[in-house]
């Protein structure tokens, strides 16, 4: 009876979930040689996500730094957001 009971419950409790997830990404950077502001770099941060998915906050991503004396922590600001949509055909 027991058994009965908590196979039932376990039907009637049960809700149906969802998860959405970013399907991967990469930061690179670069060094600026020459200008006025040589030896600074420019980050740059690609996400890669399914159309169907989550969608990609437009707001500044806190980028953490380890092993480094000085610099433990630093802010990446939205500069463009490139959407590129691909047709694929299973």
């Amino acid at each position: 009876m027991k058994k009965i009971f908590l196979i039932f419950s376990l039907f009637i409790f049960s809700q149906s979930t969802f998860a959405t997830h970013l399907m991967g990404g990469e930061i690179t950077w670069k060094c600026l040689k020459n200008g006025p502001d040589v030896g600074k770099y420019i980050f740059t941060m690609k996400v890669y996500r399914d159309c169907s998915g989550t969608t990609v906050g437009t707001f500044t991503q806190n980028i953490q730094v380890w092993n480094h004396p000085t610099i433990i922590i630093f802010q990446l600001n939205l500069f463009c957001l490139k959407m590129f949509h691909h047709n694929v055909i299973p």
